[in-house]
């Protein structure tokens, strides 16, 4: 498609008027924003209409979602001078899934977005043979500036880096979201059996025990704390891993449901048959 296609007053007149698309839409369809729409729409004199939620109007689906987003890779934003925070997230390409359902979240609350690709680039590290390592391509979305995320910024952000919020109901959907960003199901040869690593290493270890003791008196599933001796600060550092047959089943089988195609790796023990027949 022509990217351009939105400079053109016919199509522009046929897509906004007769189409009865908004400008947010036609936007999107142009991967450009909504202003620049609406800049060309009062250029070629087209009568606008008012902006609908231009304030998003947000429900209990919305808040939890987005807690199950920040106390994994989600991200939000506040640079000096803005007042108002935006969201980001990114994964890599393979798992693009994943960035697309929650493209279609935002699109619940007319929440404006842009999904930028990043192609292999070089990365900072290098390797054992002399080179320098080469990361995957990456999708990241990051939405515009919206008043409504301050809130969510204030119990995520403190002082000394990252919050787990104490009002947030970790629920499965939570949980699954969560899984999703920061977790991974690894096969244990030796002992036989699947282990979960969830990586927290940015969070206080007194959020962490408070997050271990509220999964474990909502669903009965217990995380160990384990610390990466290579992070210097002695409060932060600690990975979650889950080791014991029935409690890696009981977590994936409570966030299953929730998980997105591309991930399902992450849960591909529930079709283990030989490792099912040890627990069930």
């Amino acid at each position: 498609m022509n990217e351009l296609l939105y400079r053109d007053r016919d199509w522009l007149y046929d897509k906004y008027i007769n189409e009865q698309l908004s400008a947010l839409q036609i936007a999107k369809m142009m991967n450009v924003s909504q202003s620049t729409i609406l800049k060309w729409l009062r250029r070629f004199n087209i009568e606008t209409r008012p902006i609908i939620n231009k304030n998003p109007k947000v429900n209990e689906y919305f808040y939890e979602v987005m807690g199950g987003l920040m106390i994994g890779d989600g991200n939000l934003n506040i640079p000096n001078n803005y007042k108002n925070a935006s969201f980001q997230i990114a994964q890599i390409e393979k798992q693009s899934d994943f960035i697309y359902w929650i493209a279609n979240f935002l699109d619940e609350y007319n929440i404006e977005y842009k999904i930028y690709k990043r192609d292999k680039h070089k990365n900072g590290y290098i390797k054992k043979d002399g080179k320098v390592g080469i990361r995957n391509p990456q999708l990241r979305i990051e939405t515009k500036r919206y008043e409504l995320f301050n809130d969510i910024y204030y119990k995520h952000y403190g002082e000394n880096g990252r919050l787990i919020p104490k009002d947030i109901k970790l629920t499965p959907l939570q949980l699954a979201i969560w899984y999703m960003s920061d977790g991974s199901l690894e096969y244990n040869k030796c002992a036989g059996s699947y282990q979960i690593r969830l990586s927290t290493y940015r969070y206080h270890i007194n959020d962490l025990g408070w997050l271990v003791e509220n999964i474990y008196d909502l669903y009965d599933i217990r995380f160990n704390m384990n610390r990466d001796g290579r992070v210097k600060n002695k409060n932060c550092g600690y990975r979650l891993t889950i080791g014991k047959k029935h409690q890696v089943y009981k977590f994936c089988k409570l966030i299953e449901p929730h998980i997105c195609n591309c991930f399902k790796y992450k849960v591909e023990c529930l079709k283990d048959e030989q490792w099912l027949s040890k627990i069930i």
